[in-house]
């Protein structure tokens, strides 16, 4: 009778261990769900920062604000452009993706 009842705690402990896995799969899966909508607004507003800074840059080097000086205008509207292109190759490589 012993052996039997060990065989049974066995069988017990063997499938509360399946159910304790599969119910932290689905956390799992829902927390993965749950990611996406953030996920996407971080791409999209990535994806906006990149315009700004970009077109920052080419409005500040077409002399748009006159209140710049000369070198300030050239050096900002390269800075700014140059940033932008970074923000983009790191948006597309997906480096920025380490959430």
């Amino acid at each position: 009778m012993c052996a039997v009842g060990s065989e049974m705690q066995k069988f017990m402990a063997m499938g509360t261990c399946c159910c304790v896995y599969l119910l932290i799969l689905s956390m799992v899966e829902e927390l993965n769900e749950k990611k996406k909508a953030p996920k996407l607004a971080r791409t999209i507003f990535g994806i906006i920062m990149i315009c700004i800074y970009v077109g920052m840059g080419g409005l500040v080097l077409a002399g748009y604000f006159s209140w710049m000086h000369e070198w300030l205008r050239w050096a900002g509207g390269v800075m700014f452009i140059v940033y932008g292109i970074w923000r983009a190759y790191r948006q597309f490589k997906g480096i920025d993706s380490r959430f």
